[in-house]
């Protein structure tokens, strides 16, 4: 007697599925998928439901291309694409890109970079072809490559209606607000684009920028993202102050990430000192997190009149102890993240966290990824 059944998987589908889920390292999963057919679904699906090529070379971006564009069912499964082209892209690259994002038909949140690692550096890439003809309906775009005038992307934006989220973080170009009746969250630095009719709810600018224009949104903003470049324009504006500008306008805030994107590259310098950040938070009595990342500041002071304390950014126990002054100055957070870089690519940070019952946790780090921790997106 012959049997034709098919042996009976080793592992049902539901293990394999829940082993592959509690992998977060990309490189095991593709060991997965090389281990069994079972496996190879399961963590295929994972692999490509979220694609970050930031840090890829070309090769490795048209190894990628060429993948989903010969499987389609993997293409099916990318939702989340992260991109950093060179401006000048060969065109049979660019096509070879085009025909991958052609294929990924399900795709909703796309961030699309540029390589050539000049800092503040105008999106000018006129290769807009490559995303205008996409099935994709996305929610969440991200550009500091394309050209971001209207006259470029035009065809981009009359079919991208369901974008809700919207990052031009070095565009200067009016945003295409008219096509994206969805829109409640934006990253601009140019925030005379904004739109003054819309009941924005994230908005992601700069420090140096007059940030009075936000008074508009103070009854729909939940979330503010500010970052300081440490450039001439703005490193005159502390952050302390730049919170209590922030308390002024809009006192309904739940979120604030306050961030330094760059240090000095000028060495021999002291450590700048600025008032420390305790007195303006505490006027936000709806702030439920709140993300305070230097680069450059090597000591907040903390004075109340009569007393005055000097919080070290290179020492764990006063960046704790900062957190948990700032915590209770305002009861009603429930994440706080400090850090400081005190060398270059050197990091400390202390994230506080209020328990149901009100006591507070504190756990150390030696690095912050300030990005990771935004409510913005």
């Amino acid at each position: 007697m012959s049997f034709n059944a098919r042996p009976s998987p080793l592992v049902p589908p539901e293990i394999s599925a829940i082993i592959c889920e509690q992998v977060s390292n990309r490189g095991t999963l593709a060991v997965l998928c090389r281990t069994s057919s079972l496996f190879r679904a399961q963590a295929q699906h994972l692999l490509y439901r979220s694609v970050n090529l930031r840090e890829c070379s070309m090769r490795g971006i048209k190894s990628w291309a060429l993948s989903v564009t010969r499987n389609v069912h993997l293409a099916e499964r990318v939702h989340f694409l992260t991109l950093r082209l060179p401006v000048s892209l060969d065109p049979s690259d660019a096509a070879k890109i085009a025909h991958a994002l052609s294929e990924c038909v399900n795709l909703k949140v796309l961030k699309v970079a540029s390589a050539d690692g000049i800092f503040n550096r105008l999106p000018d890439c006129k290769h807009t072809w490559i995303i205008e003809t996409c099935s994709f309906r996305l929610h969440k775009f991200q550009n500091s490559y394309f050209e971001t005038k209207e006259l470029w992307m035009e065809l981009f934006w009359k079919v991208q209606e369901d974008i809700q989220v919207l990052s031009f973080p070095k565009g200067t170009s009016p945003l295409p607000v008219k096509f994206l009746p969805n829109l409640v969250a934006v990253h601009t630095s140019n925030l005379a684009g904004l739109p003054p009719d819309r009941p924005l709810q994230r908005i992601h600018t700069s420090v140096g920028n007059d940030l009075s224009s936000l008074a508009r949104y103070a009854q729909s903003l939940t979330t503010l993202n500010l970052t300081r470049h440490w450039s001439l324009s703005d490193r005159d504006i502390t952050l302390s102050s730049t919170t209590q500008t922030i308390a002024n306008l809009l006192p309904q805030l739940c979120h604030l990430w306050l961030v330094e994107t760059r240090k000095d590259d000028i060495s021999g310098l002291p450590p700048v000192s600025e008032p420390a950040p305790t007195k303006a938070i505490q006027n936000l009595s709806h702030l439920e997190t709140f993300v305070f990342h230097t680069r450059n500041v090597g000591r907040l002071v903390d004075s109340n009149g009569t007393q005055t304390t000097a919080y070290l950014m290179d020492v764990p126990a006063d960046i704790e102890s900062l957190g948990l002054v700032i915590m209770t100055v305002c009861p009603t957070l429930r994440r706080t993240d400090l850090g400081g870089e005190v060398a270059l690519d050197e990091q400390l940070n202390c994230i506080l966290t209020r328990g149901a019952t009100g006591e507070i946790q504190a756990e150390h780090g030696t690095e912050f990824d300030s990005d990771a921790v935004s409510m913005f997106w």
